[in-house]
């Protein structure tokens, strides 16, 4: 469970976890069944990236949700 503004969480990188949901959503296009939540995960992670948060770990995705919509998602105690 994240504490209050905790995003250390897994300790593993955004740009590592984009790459294994790419490696999923190519695997998955193989398939005769819609991956859409795999896709929607993939395009959070790309963007993600994309804000400069790549470095940073997977809880950290939190934060650039927050950055994407303009809100506070996790108060910081």
């Amino acid at each position: 469970m994240l504490e209050s503004g905790d995003l250390s969480g897994l300790k593993f990188t955004l740009v590592n976890a984009m790459k294994d949901m790419r490696y999923y959503t190519h695997f998955a296009e193989s398939l005769p069944t819609p991956a859409i939540v795999g896709e929607a995960v993939h395009q959070s992670l790309v963007n993600a990236n994309l804000l400069g948060f790549g470095d940073k770990f997977v809880a950290s995705l939190i934060e650039a949700q927050e950055k994407l919509g303009g809100v506070r998602i996790v108060a910081q105690g």
